[in-house]
């Protein structure tokens, strides 16, 4: 075959030039190397960016956060209803906000697989418990943008429950 098109599939068309043309030229690799970038873009990228920079956490990490925020709001919702049955005064209550901050801060942590304190402060968790500085800039200015959108969502969430069980009437059974 006389002519050969770079619209050929890869392979043969590298195959074909190699070994019956005899070109040797890096356009040869040119279809080769849009493939691999395009394969990287359409399946790598995606996965790296929700890992690494769009979170600092690791897999592991985010699971113990789900149970802790489940455990601690579980706690926190059985102590506001035992305070508000018993009649015990808004001072007393305010304690409902120690659960209720550590459950909706490792519940937010867990859905966005990202700590909000930890990416503020410039760190990344690479392995389980291991913890490494954030070097690219790019990276830890995302990082920095979705640590405050994150606080602001468990502040958010925190108030409205704090409000609800501290400021509603008691009743005692």
């Amino acid at each position: 075959r006389d002519t050969l098109s770079l619209h050929d599939a890869p392979p043969i068309y590298i195959t074909v030039s190699i070994e019956e043309l005899g070109r040797d030229d890096p356009e040869v690799f040119d279809s080769a190397k849009d493939y691999v970038f395009q394969a990287m873009e359409r399946d790598a990228f995606p996965g790296f960016l929700r890992m690494k920079a769009l979170g600092n956490l690791v897999p592991t990490s985010t699971m113990t956060r789900l149970i802790i925020g489940l455990l601690a709001l579980f706690g926190g919702f059985w102590a506001a209803f035992i305070l508000i049955f018993l009649d015990k005064s808004r001072l007393t209550r305010c304690w409902l906000i120690l659960p209720f901050t550590i459950g909706v801060y490792a519940l937010a942590s867990h859905q966005y697989s990202l700590d909000p304190i930890m990416g503020l402060t410039g760190f990344s968790e690479y392995a389980w418990m291991s913890y490494s500085k954030i070097r690219e800039p790019f990276i830890r200015k995302l990082i920095n943008k979705r640590s405050i959108m994150v606080l602001g969502v468990t502040l958010l969430i925190d108030v409205a429950l704090c409000v609800l069980f501290i400021f509603v009437p008691g009743k005692r059974l």
